[in-house]
């Protein structure tokens, strides 16, 4: 187990807390179990420009999702994964690069 060094800095204590639109609430409430537990201060904050930067990534890593995991719903009679990843999966094969240029 690591120790502090004399004149060592002090582990932060604060976090920020970033809350996202459209987070199941039984995850974000383990999150916020999990900062209440380990004593941390949280601050919650907004990001400018975050619904902007989302809609340009969200394309990108669904279609990224779908080369790398589409043998996960081809071809099996029953798909291996949880209808919330095969809905962003489905999503993800109607991209096209022309979707993705920014």
């Amino acid at each position: 187990m690591p120790t502090s060094k004399p004149g060592a800095a002090s582990p932060a204590r604060t976090v920020a807390r970033l809350r996202v639109p459209g987070v199941r609430p039984d995850i974000d409430d383990k999150v916020d179990a999990a900062l209440r537990e380990a004593e941390l201060d949280v601050v919650d904050i907004e990001l400018e420009g975050w619904d902007a930067a989302a809609a340009a990534l969200f394309p990108i890593i669904n279609a990224e999702a779908w080369e790398s995991d589409h043998h996960l719903v081809e071809g099996t009679a029953e798909p291996r994964i949880g209808a919330d990843v095969l809905s962003r999966l489905g999503y993800g094969r109607t991209v096209s690069p022309a979707d993705v240029i920014l």
